[in-house]
């Protein structure tokens, strides 16, 4: 059975998303899919009218992609303001999914 790689990254955004982030998300996809992940991307699964209201079914599906998954994979950029990205990892951690956080902030 393959295994399950959840995409997190501030999807409210994401019709804005830069050049340089659209390229990390292509690439952690295919390393991801390289190692034999199958990606389940949230940004990419839904297409929803700019002005819908927010739709509980959306939650729903997300969550359940999130708590099946075996791996998930937060991308954090500097310049894009996200909660739901936190709320991903959080719940990740509360049911022991492993995490890895990628973002563009400088140390």
């Amino acid at each position: 059975m393959p295994r399950v790689a959840y995409l997190a990254r501030p999807i409210d955004s994401a019709h804005h998303a830069s050049k340089e982030l659209r390229q990390v998300v292509r690439e952690a996809t295919a390393v991801l899919t390289a190692y034999g992940y199958c990606v389940y991307s949230p940004a990419d699964a839904w297409t929803v009218p700019p002005t819908a209201p927010a739709c509980r079914q959306v939650e729903v599906v997300n969550r359940a992609a999130l708590e099946a998954c075996d791996l998930l994979v937060a991308h954090l950029p500097a310049a894009v303001p996200s909660i739901g990205c936190g709320m991903e990892i959080e719940r990740a951690l509360s049911l022991d999914i492993p995490v890895i956080v990628a973002t563009d902030i400088n140390s």
